[in-house]
């Protein structure tokens, strides 16, 4: 048989405060891990001592447990309230005004880098369409297969938001290919009219 340490354990409010101490003086050391564990033996012998509520807060917010934290300054709050600890309350107030703030921050900064990471995959995703359009029609002849295959992706970088004006040239090759020459002469209008005054615009005019 193995022997079981059924010993229950006993509140003994008044180690509350030297283990609040010891925890006190590992945070100043930096580590927190072991601070956070002295906090929490502390409350667990006096759960009502406001200090250790507040010290165990602070240790979860620089260990970076920021939804933690908030929630332990919460309850830091309430337990100086509760104990009518002035300094304790007004510190715990102020902890938890400061995590609130860098737990709003770290969401916008993720929102951004979302958002970031969205218009990156956009315009890798436009880039690619016109890349695709572009290599299909610098044959000659384009084949009609190749014209549609070109168009489309010229319409998905479009509807992404990419200027159709700016591949004019290639749209009105495309649709010529594909025999819908009336609709092409708007695009090679379009190209004719953007082109530099230094370029050689004949084969524009040809395609016009």
């Amino acid at each position: 048989s193995t022997a079981t340490d059924t010993t229950a354990f006993v509140p003994d409010p008044a180690q509350a405060r030297p283990l609040y101490n010891e925890a006190l003086a590992l945070g100043r050391a930096n580590n927190y891990a072991e601070a956070l564990l002295k906090y929490e033996e502390s409350l667990r012998h006096s759960p009502a001592f406001a200090p250790s509520a507040f010290g165990r807060a602070q240790a979860l917010a620089q260990l970076g447990r920021l939804e933690d934290a908030r929630s332990a300054f919460e309850e830091a709050v309430a337990t100086a309230r509760a104990s009518d600890d002035a300094a304790v309350l007004t510190a715990a107030q102020r902890g938890l005004t400061q995590v609130q703030t860098a737990l709003q921050q770290r969401d916008a900064n993720t929102a951004a880098q979302s958002a970031a990471a969205t218009e990156a995959a956009r315009v890798q995703m436009m880039t690619d369409a016109i890349n695709e359009a572009t290599g299909l029609l610098n044959s000659d002849p384009v084949s009609p297969d190749a014209a549609q295959r070109a168009f489309d992706a010229l319409e998905r970088a479009r509807t992404s938001g990419y200027d159709a004006n700016l591949v004019a040239y290639y749209y009105a090759k495309a649709l010529i290919a594909l025999d819908r020459a009336a609709e092409a002469v708007p695009y090679a209008q379009t190209a004719v009219d953007a082109a530099d005054a230094s370029t050689d615009r004949s084969g524009l005019y040809v395609q016009l």
